[in-house]
């Protein structure tokens, strides 16, 4: 059974992906985001070396209900530490 929103077939649909600012510090590469139904992806589509997250983890942190606010960059930033101290040694 597909499901469709308007002339969109969700089942078959990539992985929302953003490029980000930030670089690999393996090949200089952009890094990118990507995301599934339970976690986000944050690495190089060069390398194919990722960190990853789970949603409810990072809505947890960095959701500001008060102003009801993803603090975007924040996250970013706290992926690309995790990745330069992940990889940064190889």
């Amino acid at each position: 059974m597909s499901v469709f929103y308007g002339d969109i077939d969700v089942n078959n649909m990539e992985p929302p992906q953003i490029m980000t600012s930030h670089t690999c510090p393996l090949c200089g590469f952009s890094l990118e985001m990507l995301e599934d139904d339970e976690l986000v992806w944050f690495g190089c589509g060069r390398c194919l070396k990722y960190v990853t997250a789970k949603k409810r983890d990072l809505v947890a942190k960095f959701f500001d209900y008060r102003h009801k606010r993803l603090m975007w960059s924040t996250m970013l930033e706290e992926l690309y530490s995790s990745y330069t101290s992940k990889f940064r040694q190889l």
